[in-house]
């Protein structure tokens, strides 16, 4: 799902419909701001605190398996650093949008 201005008007539909429904425009929320930018946090320890936080998450409990998203979270356990994490970082928030989850990183 590449961040295109197709991608963006598709997810602009998406939360319009759900607006215009009488929906939140986010129907889940993952909330790792206070791990993500933590600084003071090993790579290691913040990269498995935020994978256990999106296993944990009514995001993901609600998949069926196999799934992408689980796929890319469990390559995100694998991510042998930031450049690595943050790329499939990125693929996995594009998925997010898609499902309509907030990932709150700030």
């Amino acid at each position: 799902m590449p961040r295109t201005a197709e991608h963006s008007v598709a997810m602009y539909r998406l939360a319009r419909g759900r607006v215009d429904a009488g929906m939140p425009v986010w129907a889940l929320r993952v909330n790792l701001a206070d791990v993500f930018r933590a600084g003071d946090l090993p790579y290691a320890e913040r990269r498995d605190t935020i994978v256990d936080r999106l296993r944990a998450s009514a995001w993901l409990r609600q998949l069926d398996e196999p799934d992408p998203v689980a796929e890319l979270v469990d390559d995100l356990a694998q991510a042998r650093d930031e450049e690595e994490f943050d790329l499939v970082f990125d693929l996995l928030y594009d998925y997010a949008d898609a499902d309509r989850v907030w990932i709150r990183i700030r």
